[in-house]
């Protein structure tokens, strides 16, 4: 969160509201804006009085209807906690005080949650089930002071000695503090009445959306997601959160060696949660502040795997803490991706099982003569594409060629020739897969397209065209094309 200095030594957070000045905060000067670290004093005792003013601060969950999830429910997303359109479709509301340490497992987060004061949503719901008297929604009720368990979640307020071992390890100073620094603050601008912020105080490291992703690593020249910076060194707090989970996981009947464990993408430990820790399996993980004026506002976890039962849940670490003496609620959040599942399936498709066989192919030993590039490899074209060349095809040797599509878009030069070289050619599944291929590589659209036009000036039974022959061989055969103008 950052500071300004507005007269008289008052801070001001980004939404414009004053915070206290206290003289045992100290400022780090390394940044610009001015960056308050904030004073911390982490509650224990559950009777304490800032303990107490917690005690309504309640997380409430939808347990939805299987009809939720159809086209009949229109208010699904609203980012209103009262909303009796949506109520329609819930069968049971989950009431989940908080307390001073706490541990909760949720079968999935997909579904609307939000925290909100106990009070006023039990007069709420108790009004529309007295409209809705057709409807048998219920409220299942999870106190801070016991432990609590049914089929979508389970909660522990006395943790047990194996989770409170980690809960001792855990630095929570650091997962207090990380949400206030500089180089790492995701929070928004501020919520509105009409459509609050999830959480107001943030951070997040691991794989998040479908933003952090990048082709460069990629052997297929796929969309990969990657790390968010600084994950790193938070390795340690995603060893701790993944050894809760393993612990926590039976409690919904998941045996601890499947949870986060993909069955249709074998190789996601290895690829995504391996690579931050030897010992991870979370693949996300966000670091929270939340107190009784910014609560975490209504929304659903539309990001998270949600294919599979052993994909879908969520844990919640949270301890009480007073941040520069307001009672808050600090958590780690830990959850897994779709945007991972996404990924995992695409390598499913035939292209890709198409091109793992083409790399495989020519990577082969007996297959080496076959990368060796020289003047043999591409032959020039018979005749011009064209009758004239227009000056600036000759001076800047740019192609302008008649298209349907958006020439400044950067794929209408791939979609048009492949379509343009299908119909000359004949081109079948193998053979456009491969042009495909050669799409997706570190090559310029006017390598592309100079090949393609080439041999669409060349009769299909050309014989270069004829030595490619079909299947992955032609696809090799562009390819090399390709590669003789980069060099030549």
């Amino acid at each position: 969160m950052c500071f300004q200095f507005t007269g008289c030594r008052q801070l001001r957070t980004a939404s414009n509201q004053p915070v206290r000045y206290h003289p045992t905060s100290w400022y780090d000067t390394t940044h610009s804006p001015l960056i308050m670290r904030p004073k911390l004093d982490f509650i224990n005792d559950p009777a304490s009085q800032a303990a107490l003013e917690l005690a309504d601060l309640t997380f409430i969950i939808e347990e939805p209807r299987p009809s939720f999830f159809l086209k009949d429910c229109k208010h699904r997303d609203s980012s209103v906690t009262i909303c009796w359109e949506r109520w329609k479709h819930i069968q049971c509301f989950h009431f989940v005080q908080c307390s001073p340490r706490q541990a909760v497992l949720y079968s999935r987060l997909d579904v609307p949650h939000y925290s909100e004061s106990a009070m006023l949503m039990k007069s709420e719901i108790s009004k529309f089930k007295k409209s809705n008297p057709g409807l048998d929604c219920v409220s299942h009720y999870h106190p801070s002071d016991t432990n609590s368990k049914c089929h979508f979640l389970s909660v522990f307020n006395v943790l047990p000695p194996e989770i409170e071992l980690i809960f001792k390890e855990i630095n929570w100073e650091a997962v207090a503090q990380t949400p206030h620094s500089a180089n790492q603050m995701s929070s928004k601008p501020g919520g509105t009445s009409a459509r609050p912020e999830r959480q107001f105080l943030y951070a997040d490291f691991g794989n998040t959306s479908g933003l952090n992703q990048s082709r460069a690593d990629d052997p297929l020249g796929l969309a990969r997601p990657v790390l968010l910076k600084g994950t790193s060194k938070h390795a340690e707090l995603f060893v701790q959160a993944s050894k809760v989970l393993k612990l926590m996981a039976p409690e919904l009947s998941i045996l601890p060696e499947t949870i986060f464990v993909d069955p249709n993408y074998p190789e996601r430990n290895e690829e995504f949660q391996r690579i931050i820790h030897p010992d991870n399996i979370v693949e996300s993980l966000r670091m929270a502040l939340i107190n009784l004026t910014l609560k975490c506002g209504c929304h659903r976890d539309v990001h998270n795997c949600n294919l599979n039962s052993t994909m879908m849940p969520v844990l919640v670490l949270a301890r009480f803490v007073n941040v520069d003496d307001v009672p808050s609620r600090s958590s780690i959040i830990v959850y897994s991706r779709k945007i991972i599942t996404s990924y995992g399936l695409k390598l499913l498709t035939p292209f890709c099982r198409l091109t793992n066989d083409l790399i495989d192919f020519f990577q082969h030993a007996d297959n080496q003569h076959r990368r060796k590039i020289d003047g043999s490899c591409f032959t020039p074209p018979s005749q011009p594409w064209k009758s004239a060349h227009t000056e600036s095809e000759v001076l800047f040797r740019m192609f302008l060629t008649e298209c349907h599509f958006n020439l400044h878009h950067y794929l209408s030069c791939y979609i048009h020739f492949i379509k343009e070289l299908q119909n000359h050619l004949g081109l079948g599944y193998v053979e456009v897969a491969c042009l495909v291929y050669c799409s997706v590589q570190r090559e310029t659209p006017l390598l592309f397209v100079e090949t393609a036009r080439d041999i669409l000036s060349l009769d299909p039974a050309h014989e270069t065209l004829a030595s490619w022959g079909r299947g992955i061989r032609f696809g090799y055969g562009f390819y090399l094309s390709i590669c003789q103008r980069r060099f030549f």
